[in-house]
């Protein structure tokens, strides 16, 4: 499914150092992965950073508890919970669970802003970058079911056909779908095979 536009993008990229000697180029998006496919990599010159969403510690601090941040690291078999404090970790964690941990949402969520809007706008522009990228708006749907599906199966073991019927147009491709959204470091998998 690569995008022709970003891999010729990448036949640029190492020239960019020539070329702006002064300048610091950073270059983001869900691209990236296969910026530098079948091109010269400017070796030396790159530095890749994956920036990922907030676990639950960061969540906390990020809606300034920090707190009950501290005492969710501090927490052993040991020395657990009151009720009190388990019933507030619990609702901070259901809050979690339903906007997640983009910094750009919870910073809405705190702010008391319509963090709901932010989200779909988030997702609105992934399914665009998905549909430039392999080509195909028939599979935006498809899209849509696999975010939705994993969310309401998020730490339980789930398979291709639990996503979509097997029989449904759009199966064949699931798997590199799946790897399409690993590569951009939407999901992680993990397989038992």
């Amino acid at each position: 499914f690569p995008s022709h536009d970003t891999t010729r993008l990448g036949h640029y990229v190492r020239f960019f150092k020539e070329i702006w000697q002064t300048q610091h180029v950073i270059l983001t998006g869900s691209t990236l992965s296969t910026l530098l496919d079948n091109s010269e990599k400017p070796t030396g010159r790159i530095r890749e950073f994956i920036l990922r969403p907030f676990n639950f510690i960061e969540f906390l601090h990020g809606i300034g508890h920090d707190l009950l941040a501290e005492k969710v690291q501090s927490w052993s078999i040991d020395r657990p919970f009151s009720d009190s404090i388990h019933r507030e970790v619990l609702i901070h964690l259901t809050t979690y669970l339903k906007i997640g941990g983009l910094p750009e949402v919870v910073s809405a969520y705190r702010e008391k802003q319509d963090w709901l809007s932010i989200l779909a706008d988030i997702f609105a522009f992934y399914k665009r970058d998905f549909t430039e990228y392999v080509g195909d708006r028939n599979l935006d749907n498809l899209l849509a079911q696999i975010f939705l599906r994993i969310a309401v199966s998020v730490g339980s073991p789930i398979t291709f056909s639990s996503i979509i019927k097997s029989s449904s147009p759009g199966y064949r491709k699931l798997k590199d779908i799946i790897g399409i959204l690993e590569s951009w470091n939407q999901l992680i998998s993990i397989t038992s095979e």
